[in-house]
């Protein structure tokens, strides 16, 4: 299991699949193994900035300071999140207090092992990285979509796990919730869902980040 400072590394990564996948195979495709790759240098690139560490990412969208997503007869205004660790800090506290009564102690499988510290601005990061360490669970997804946090007028981008049994775990929360309750409060706008294979595929396919995908949404 990923903890805490690991970086998303080829070694660590090709480990892990080797344990889940020991029973149908012994070696990755070489496609899988360029992806290990690209995900490592996206990795070592996004922990550099320690308290802002997608800083990279955020650059590349400074020109994406508004967009406008059509999901069927609506329209929401998004925007990338520019605020700071700390007001996203602050906003995610609050998410939590209002988020409390939907919170729910998960399965055995679905636990984290980690400690629940808060991970501002680590939703694409740390809901692949779930992902990537419980991808033995059957049914379980890596979703993109908008969301709107207590601190913000607009949806804003977001990432987050949905398990089998409808169960949601947030990244940034750190936290596992009942999905209906979890979609209402976030005003939750679901773009796309990615099995374990699928996100890796994508990953490469967009340099090797963690998301947003943007240009993936049909």
């Amino acid at each position: 299991m990923l903890r805490d400072g690991d970086s998303l590394s080829h070694e660590n990564l090709l480990s892990k699949e080797l344990k889940m996948k020991k029973t149908t195979r012994l070696t990755n495709s070489p496609e899988e193994t360029r992806v290990f790759e690209q995900m490592k240098e996206a990795s070592e690139e996004h922990i550099k900035g320690a308290n802002d560490p997608i800083e990279k990412l955020l650059q590349k969208q400074k020109q994406l300071k508004e967009r406008i997503e059509t999901h069927g007869h609506v329209q929401i205004k998004t925007n990338v999140i520019q605020a700071t660790y700390e007001e996203v800090k602050k906003s995610a506290r609050e998410d939590i207090k209002h988020l409390a009564e939907y919170e729910i102690v998960p399965k055995e499988e679905y636990k984290t092992g980690k400690r629940r510290h808060i991970r501002p601005r680590l939703c694409f990061q740390q809901a692949f990285r779930y992902v990537a360490n419980k991808a033995n669970i059957e049914g379980i997804r890596l979703v993109h979509g908008l969301y709107k946090p207590s601190s913000f007028d607009n949806h804003c981008d977001h990432a987050w796990v949905e398990l089998p049994d409808g169960t949601i775990f947030d990244g940034v929360l750190q936290r596992f919730y009942e999905k209906e309750g979890y979609y209402n409060y976030y005003q939750i706008i679901k773009n796309k869902e990615y099995n374990h294979t699928e996100m890796y595929k994508i990953g490469l396919k967009h340099g090797g980040t963690f998301g947003p995908w943007y240009n993936d949404i049909e």
